[in-house]
C-alpha cells in the first residue's frame, strides 16, 4: 500500500477510517466476535485504542485485530507504520492502571 500521499498529521485518522472500512466490510462484528476471532489476543481496550484512540496502537494489536477482521496484516502494516510514526501518534499505549 502506497502511503506517500499521507502527512504525518493525516495518518492516525486515516488508519482509524481504514480500520473502521474493515470492520464494516466485515457486516460490522461486536467486539465480542472481534475478541473471539482473535482467540482472545485482544482485549476490549485494545480494540478502543485501535477504533478510537487517541494513540495509534502497537503492532502487537493491529497484527491480529487485522486478521480478525479477515485482512492480511501485510496489507495495513505501511498504513500503521505511517500513522504509528506520526507526532500525534502519542505512542505511550500502557494502560492507565501501569502507572
Amino acid at each position: 500500500m502506497d502511503t506517500s500521499f499521507l502527512t504525518p498529521d493525516r495518518a492516525p485518522a486515516y488508519f482509524r477510517t481504514y480500520l473502521r472500512a474493515l470492520r464494516l466490510s466485515c457486516a460490522e462484528p461486536d467486539d465480542s466476535s472481534l475478541l473471539e476471532s482473535s482467540g482472545h489476543i485482544l482485549t476490549a481496550a485494545d480494540l478502543r485504542l485501535a477504533f478510537d484512540g487517541p494513540c495509534v496502537p502497537q503492532w502487537t494489536v493491529v497484527r491480529p485485530l487485522a486478521a480478525a477482521l479477515v485482512s492480511r496484516p501485510g496489507d495495513i502494516r505501511p498504513l500503521w507504520l505511517a500513522a504509528y510514526s506520526s507526532p500525534d501518534a502519542l505512542r505511550s499505549t500502557a494502560p492507565a492502571e501501569s502507572f
